[in-house]
């Protein structure tokens, strides 16, 4: 796999994550450096660590289901990508003026993460390469989830659908560029 489409596939999963750093900063609205560091790396690992666990998981499998494996593939990103717009478009984001706790986001990094579970078991059953996409979606999710605090803290509640309808619309397109990719 290509490093564009690698980094195509960070900003796609770190969206879910970048809008609830951004939640996070216009909750807690003088997020300091520190806290906003700790979002950012608790983010950043379990959107990296959940494609491996899913790559893993489906290279287990991929021998039962080589065929249609493609489809699946596509049929992953699809519905993540289709279920992300559709939570953009019909939720607000709802923000509440109260502080942040480490708990709290240790569990909204995992929440968060889920989708990159199944972008590993996606890859996984196309053939792609594992750890540099990883790394690739550590690192953007880190900085997008980093900069999402801060522009909570100052752009209001405003911004926070739009991250996760963009996040949607790239994985619709990775779907849609895999299922090409069986037809030729």
């Amino acid at each position: 796999m290509n490093l564009t489409l690698s980094i195509m596939i960070g900003f796609g999963v770190a969206m879910d994550a970048s809008a609830v750093a951004m939640a996070n900063g216009m909750a807690e609205r003088r997020a300091r450096p520190r806290k906003a560091l700790y979002i950012a790396l608790v983010f950043g690992l379990f959107q990296g660590i959940m494609p491996v666990f899913g790559y893993y998981f489906g290279r287990a499998f991929s021998a039962l289901i080589q065929d249609i494996a493609q489809y699946l593939s596509f049929l992953l990103l699809f519905l993540l990508g289709g279920r992300m717009l559709y939570q953009a478009l019909t939720t607000e984001g709802a923000a509440c003026s109260r502080r942040v706790g480490k708990e709290t986001i240790l569990l909204q990094g995992l929440a968060t993460s889920i989708d990159a579970l199944f972008v590993g078991l996606a890859l996984a059953f196309v053939g792609a390469g594992i750890f540099r996409t990883a790394l690739v979606i550590v690192i953007v999710t880190f900085i997008l989830s980093f900069v999402s605090v801060y522009l909570g803290c100052f752009c209001g509640s405003v911004l926070e659908d739009k991250a996760r309808a963009l996040g949607g619309i790239i994985l619709l397109a990775l779907a849609a560029r895999v299922l090409a990719k069986g037809f030729k």
